[in-house]
């Protein structure tokens, strides 16, 4: 395996997987922007609470988290919700990760599927212990055509789940996809849809309380977005390159909040040289929300005009971010104009090289990233942006012999208004509080090995100190955290999948006495199989919190015990 990499499935053809591949996907990659759970996540937000696996590349602006519906259960667990991976796949990527990591996040790993596909389309269906039921549905025109499309659709529902009676609820999630594929230029567009609803709780007293109850009924909310790119593809012979994205996304809640967002990204780029290329990236975000029943109006503005050298062995980025973010109801306006710098060096040619960097920005956050990653949020919540200040890294990366791949790197970061989700004494509905200057210390490590196509090991680390100033702990964020993961295919017939997340203490909040409540260290164990009956046909089973551990996700919001979803997927 050769440097860390992830597999992303978008719906467009391209035969030439080299480095031409690369340069696509660095023009490409502004469309698929998703944030759930996570958190997805804030997804530009480095620091608020995301306790998600996410890949962070310069040349991705916002963080590509799961673009997959679920079969894992939400918030059960401390990560992005997760599935086998058993999929319909338009067509392979990979990314290379640009070494950034982004505490305290784990980069992901790079996760083979573990079901071979044979044909295009999918149908998975199963039922589990508290999942009743759960399907997912892939569909696609083929690999092998310049226009390709491609619809996913998934459910997935839960009538009791062990901890509260009352805790249930239902997602659907839909996905378009348009990929055309031209000699100069491409198109991709998508849509997608979630429409999530759930009885909130806080413990028994929400089914003995009549007005708890009607409010807990309220919890739900549908997000709503279509993005659409024209873009060049790569050609070395061209002297110029741009990527035109625009997209538009909507977020409506049982509570009346609502949000409705325009996305402008215009890059471009001049080669000067074979070596050399100027250009800038620009954002522009306009967002119209109601919250708590008052109407409010915020502008995100971005540029970065930078310049590249890159030789093959010595790669050099130099720029400029201006940020810039306003709202109506609120009398500040908050501006940042930082670097944007790193250099890379191949000290080992194509094994081990040294990455450094320094940047700053304004990181853009929204009541529907918030919604997406904490939906116990209380219905009236402040936006403010959290500002960057300093972003320090420098460490190193490589692979050795094509099978062992790792990444090294400490860092030091300064960020203004750090989100943290806070839960009053008396309250059932979380607040947000922004620190006026969270300092971070950290060191992230990871490590995989990949033995021909059979078996896959791995382990990510991340240590973090953490100083506040307003806040008195960064609430529901762990210092410390190690995933490790293993695969084995045995015959082409029969994979299993095992994965565990190990946390270290988290504060959760305060107690009547100010005192800080703490939740112990704990491990997330996940064991799963799948085995291929014929091409067309496989059963899976996947046990949940193996070692039924009792934690929480969220203070005062008990998450499952062991739990386990089993199913047939059909390949046509």
């Amino acid at each position: 395996m050769k440097k860390s990499e992830a597999y992303i499935s978008v719906n467009v053809i391209l035969n030439n997987k080299s480095n031409t591949m690369n340069k696509f996907i660095y023009i490409a990659i502004g469309l698929f922007l998703f944030s759930f759970i996570r958190q997805a996540s804030a997804q530009n937000n480095p620091l608020g609470g995301k306790d998600t696996l996410t890949l962070e590349n310069e040349r991705i602006e916002d963080v590509i988290d799961s673009d997959k519906p679920f079969i894992k259960l939400p918030y059960q667990e401390l990560k992005n919700p997760n599935q086998d991976q058993v999929k319909y796949e338009s067509q392979d990527f990979y990314v290379e990760t640009d070494f950034q990591p982004a505490p305290p996040q784990i980069i992901s790993f790079s996760d083979p599927d573990a079901l071979k596909l044979y044909k295009n389309n999918l149908l998975k269906a199963g039922i589990g212990r508290f999942a009743t039921p759960f399907a997912q549905l892939f569909i696609n025109n083929g690999k092998d055509q310049k226009t390709d499309y491609g619809f996913e659709f998934s459910h997935i529902s839960a009538h009791k789940d062990g901890v509260i009676p009352l805790r249930r609820f239902r997602e659907d999630y839909g996905k378009l996809n348009l990929g055309i594929i031209e000699d100069d230029y491409s198109f991709l567009a998508s849509s997608k849809l979630i429409n999530h609803a759930y009885f909130n709780y806080a413990g028994t007293e929400t089914m003995d309380n009549p007005e708890s109850l009607a409010d807990s009924l309220k919890m739900g909310y549908t997000q709503f977005n279509i993005d659409a790119n024209l873009l060049t593809n790569y050609d070395p012979n061209r002297d110029y390159e741009y990527d035109v994205a625009a997209g538009v996304k909507f977020h409506s809640d049982r509570r009346t909040n609502s949000e409705f967002h325009f996305d402008l990204t215009p890059k471009g780029g001049y080669r000067i040289t074979e070596d050399v290329l100027v250009g800038a990236d620009s954002r522009f975000t306009y967002v119209r929300g109601k919250i708590a029943g008052f109407g409010q109006n915020r502008v995100f503005a971005e540029i970065t005009p930078n310049i590249k050298f890159d030789n093959g062995t010595l790669a050099i980025k130099g720029g400029v971010n201006f940020g810039t973010f306003s709202n109506s109801v609120d009398t500040l306006n908050y501006s940042n104009i930082g670097p944007d710098a790193e250099i890379s060096y191949e000290i080992v040619p194509d094994e081990i090289s040294i990455v450094a960097g320094y940047n700053s920005r304004v990181i853009h956050n929204n009541y529907f990233q918030m919604m997406a990653e904490n939906p116990y949020l209380d219905s009236s919540v402040v936006i403010k942006p959290s500002i960057e200040k300093m972003n320090i890294y420098a460490g190193l990366k490589g692979n050795l012999g094509q099978k062992l791949d790792f990444s090294v790197r400490a860092y030091y970061k300064q960020v203004q208004n750090q989100v943290v989700y806070d839960l009053g004494r008396d309250d059932r509905y979380f607040h947000i509080l922004y620190d006026s200057l969270t300092k971070i210390t950290g060191l992230h490590a990871e490590l995989n090995y990949q033995l021909l196509d059979d078996f896959s090991a791995g382990a990510a680390l991340n240590i973090n100190g953490y100083n506040t100033s307003t806040v008195s702990h960064l609430y529901h964020i762990s210092p410390l955290r190690l995933d490790l993961y293993g695969n084995y295919t045995w015959n082409e017939k029969l994979t299993v999948k095992a994965e565990a997340f190990i946390f270290g203490p988290r504060p959760m909040g305060l107690n009547a006495a100010n005192e800080v409540v703490r939740q112990n260290a704990f491990i997330d164990v996940n064991l799963s199989g799948d085995y291929r009956i014929t091409d067309g046909f496989s059963v899976f089973l996947a046990v949940n919190n193996l070692l039924n551990t009792q934690y929480q996700r969220w203070r005062g919001y008990l998450e499952r015990r062991i739990d386990f979803n089993a199913g047939i997927t059909l390949a046509f």
